[in-house]
């Protein structure tokens, strides 16, 4: 994980992306985030005011806020999207220009020693990878750090307890599911890719070397190399599953322990008289609005793997959402143009 916060740092620098657009990026995605944490504690409140049939005029505040935070919603997240796709383009474009400069001053023998195919391959994939990185990873992780910030201080706020339950649940949730994530992506790209590569050798030799496996009797041996590469594609894949499955499992477990945990104490400190039905309902449902930007943690995580790994994320044949794989091996184009 050190390698590739490093490799990233390394790559955002090169693309001189504007911290003061990130931030704003950031501060944008947490405000559409933000607005569902508010919405869901003002909707809460609402609906347990209301059931004690007031006036309609204790009621008016709290469905112009309910309004607003859902009109808002949807604005600052169109606006987190246009300002970080936005930024993320002009840092691909001012990397990749970058890397050009670096191909034109680099040595002959350096400059000869690439393929083009590769040069073109992946200076657009190892490029693009940036980009992906920005949008997916360093904002959502920014957002997901700021919303739990503002639950936890609302739900502490409210009731000390049900912060302190609530912070741990996100840190578990945070904290575990992005290690075990980030383990499944580098099995993916270490082990798998390797595999992977394996099988298209095998396959290879036996379609053009079909005449002379039949001549010298090698037909079986072909097909069982074939046979032993699929299978440890297969455990690869299984290998990089199994902690995908708990990083999965434990944000579940954390997010229903949280809602639980807040319920069971804004039941028992309601029914204690230490605050009314309404306090109550806040905590109770904050939990579910405070886990959608904790969500995004895993997804966010594996992002930088193909940096570290030096693999571009989407495949040269123009395949739509697959992982890209390279020859294991061979750094990426960035950085043998740096050397």
């Amino acid at each position: 994980m050190t390698a590739a916060r490093g490799a990233l740092r390394s790559l955002l620098r090169d693309a001189h992306l504007p911290k003061r657009r990130i931030a704003l990026s950031i501060l944008t995605g947490s405000a559409a985030l933000g607005s569902a944490v508010g919405l869901s504690a003002i909707a809460a409140w609402l609906i347990a005011r209301a059931a004690g049939m007031p006036s309609p005029a204790d009621l008016a505040l709290a469905a112009v806020v309910v309004r607003f935070f859902g009109i808002g919603r949807g604005l600052f997240r169109y606006l987190e999207r246009l300002i970080s796709h936005d930024t993320a383009l002009r840092g691909v474009v001012a990397l990749r220009a970058r890397v050009y400069e670096r191909l034109a001053d680099a040595r002959a023998d350096t400059v000869l020693g690439l393929q083009r195919g590769d040069v073109l391959a992946r200076i657009g994939g190892d490029v693009d990878a940036v980009g992906d990185a920005v949008v997916r990873a360093v904002i959502p992780l920014g957002v997901a750090v700021v919303v739990s910030g503002v639950a936890v201080s609302i739900s502490g706020f409210l009731d000390p307890t049900a912060g302190v339950v609530l912070a741990a649940a996100i840190l578990v949730a945070g904290i575990g599911a992005a290690l075990l994530t980030w383990r499944s992506a580098r099995i993916a790209a270490v082990e798998g890719v390797a595999a992977d590569a394996r099988v298209a050798q095998a396959v290879l030799s036996g379609l053009e070397g079909a005449a002379e496996h039949r001549v010298w009797g090698t037909a079986d041996a072909a097909r069982q190399e074939l046979a032993d590469a699929n299978d440890e594609a297969e455990r690869a894949q299984e290998s990089a599953a199994r902690p995908a499955a708990l990083a999965a499992a434990v944000q579940a477990l954390a997010a229903g322990a949280a809602l639980i945990g807040s319920l069971a104490i804004a039941v028992t400190h309601a029914n204690a008289g230490q605050y009314g039905a309404t306090t109550a309902a806040m905590i109770a449902l904050l939990p579910l609005a405070a886990f959608e930007a904790v969500n995004a943690v895993p997804t966010a995580t594996q992002q930088p793997v193909p940096l570290a790994t030096g693999r571009a994320p989407h495949r040269r044949d123009g395949s739509h959402g697959s992982p890209h794989r390279r020859r294991a091996g061979k750094p990426s184009l960035v950085a043998r143009a740096e050397s």
